[in-house]
């Protein structure tokens, strides 16, 4: 019997520990999430005990632990695993990097369809750095991931980036999804990952396609009595393995004729089509819709990942003859997050 209790004694123990020490990792995760975003360094010069700046990550914690009471008794008692090495917090960002990935992943297995957007800048350090993000949609809404930067300093041949986009692509499982490529700096790569180059030249064709479902000037009328066979012949040209022909010119005869989409944008007809119940009825002009709304109308995405790499590897944060991958990986991180909380919008008076 007393052995009984104490085996249950030693249990709960131990689960008590499990508990705390999970409780103690949500909160490194949160400060690694919080550097992150605010684009704060998290090493210091000097990290030992004795120092009066021991890093940003180091100095949340402290202060963290001062309304803390769980965090300040680990802090203050732990021997063994304190979680403010510099190897915990590399562990830590690649975690949480792999973690919103892996999410990005289960996304795009559910979009449709993929567009990818590529540029290269050369950083403080003299480095040339390619960076990609993907755009797509999901449950109505348009997603613009930026998945990576990579060092593309020793070879920046265009086979050599076309391989490397290739696979991303492949990681991603987005190589039968890719509808649309945008280069920023790169105008050589056009039609070198797949399909013919004018798919590079997104706007033009976006503008194209665009009128089949625009509805400025009474167009819809018009397509009523004359059923627009130029641009549906210009979406069979370029995207006429992803639809049905018959089936699709007969969901856009219907389309045209319905009143409750007419004076709608693009985008304002993606959240339409995001009903379960009206994407069913119309399969083929829901794929239409979400590939007008999927295909880029600029490399602006990519810009914004080449700003935030400017603003967080710095001169004073770059060591010479070092690839400061710290860096990389939070800028990475950091990217990641801040366009996966936030949520893009499109003007009513847009496409």
């Amino acid at each position: 019997m007393q052995l009984s209790d104490q085996l249950k004694n030693e249990i709960t123990s131990h689960d008590k520990k499990v508990e705390q020490t999970r409780e103690l990792v949500k909160r490194f995760i949160h400060a690694v999430c919080f550097l992150s975003k605010q684009e704060l360094a998290f090493r210091g010069h000097d990290e030992s005990s004795t120092s009066i700046n021991r890093g940003n990550y180091v100095e949340l914690l402290k202060y963290t632990a001062e309304y803390d009471p769980l965090l300040k008794a680990h802090l203050e008692t732990s021997t063994v695993f304190k979680g403010v090495s510099n190897r915990i917090q590399n562990d830590l960002i690649e975690a949480v990097v792999k973690s919103l990935l892996e999410e990005i992943k289960l996304e795009i297995k559910l979009a449709n369809y993929v567009a990818v957007l590529v540029g290269e800048i050369t950083d403080v350090s003299n480095t040339a750095q390619f960076s990609i993000v993907l755009w797509y949609i999901h449950n109505g809404q348009t997603k613009e991931r930026f998945i990576g930067f990579q060092d593309v300093s020793q070879n920046r041949t265009d086979p050599e980036i076309a391989e490397l986009i290739r696979q991303y692509l492949t990681e991603f499982d987005s190589n039968n999804k890719l509808i649309a490529q945008s280069y920023d700096g790169a105008a050589s790569m056009a039609g070198r990952i797949n399909g013919p180059s004018r798919k590079s030249i997104p706007r033009l064709w976006q503008l194209r396609l665009l009128g089949l479902i625009s509805s400025e000037n009474g167009k819809y009328d018009i397509y009523q009595k004359q059923f627009p066979q130029i641009e549906f012949s210009n979406l069979l040209s370029a995207y006429g393995n992803h639809f049905e022909e018959v089936r699709l010119r007969n969901e856009l005869t219907v389309f045209y004729a319905a009143d409750d989409f007419k004076e709608k944008n693009s985008f304002e007809l993606l959240q339409i089509m995001s009903d379960k119940s009206i994407s069913t009825c119309f399969p083929q002009l829901s794929k239409l819709i979400s590939l007008i709304c999927t295909i880029p109308v600029s490399t602006a995405l990519v810009e914004r990942s080449f700003s935030a790499l400017k603003r967080i590897k710095t001169y004073s944060r770059n060591r010479t003859g070092e690839k400061d991958y710290q860096i990389w990986r939070y800028c990475q991180l950091k990217q990641i997050f801040l366009n996966k909380s936030g949520k893009r919008t499109h003007s009513s008076k847009g496409l």
